[in-house]
């Protein structure tokens, strides 16, 4: 899974991956709600597509990577940890930071550092990150590639060419459907 190896990249992520083969973990892909550990099932739901557009310390926008949701989810996991409660919200994040510094990707200083116009973007890889400094960007074949611009308020990028395109449009979302999984 992409994913995964996105994240085996940081020493943190590497843990947490290792503890999965140690463990039983259920994942459930679902694009229909947001990420989760549900503690009383024990089971981890995530969209390998749903990205998070978050503030960093200096209130920039940026998106992070549906893999570095998956981390956060993790941590719940691997502390049996519900997220429900700040203190484990905040605990997750900072982990979740950690990761985030290793990768390169933008770090959300708390929990609830939302950007509130785009919390969800969609996007083709499950590696996909954006700022407005550096851009998308996504690993492809094991190296970094830049995409476009960084535009907080796109809210869905559609293929390995970045080509932007408009969430409205139902060839888009067809398009994103059909595409979803392919790079887990």
């Amino acid at each position: 899974m992409k994913a995964l190896t996105y994240l085996a990249d940081s020493d943190e992520g590497r843990f947490l991956i290792n503890e999965i083969y140690n463990r039983e973990l259920q994942v459930q892909f679902n694009d229909q709600m947001k990420a989760g550990f549900n503690i009383t099932d024990q089971v981890l739901h995530w969209d390998p597509k749903r990205g998070l557009t978050i503030v960093d310390k200096d209130g920039n926008p940026g998106a992070i990577s549906p893999a570095l949701v998956l981390a956060h989810e993790l941590y719940h996991w691997f502390y049996n940890m519900p997220g429900d409660g700040v203190l484990e919200e905040e605990l997750a994040t900072a982990y979740e930071g950690r990761i985030a510094r290793d990768l390169g990707e933008p770090i959300r200083p708390q929990y609830n550092s939302f950007y509130d116009r785009n919390p969800d973007p969609r996007v083709y890889d499950s590696t996909a990150s954006g700022t407005k400094e550096g851009g998308w960007r996504a690993v492809k074949n094991g190296q970094i590639e830049a995409g476009p611009e960084y535009d907080p308020d796109v809210k869905l990028i559609t293929n390995s060419k970045w080509e932007k395109d408009d969430p409205e449009n139902p060839q888009s979302i067809d398009s994103y459907r059909r595409n979803r999984d392919r790079e887990l």
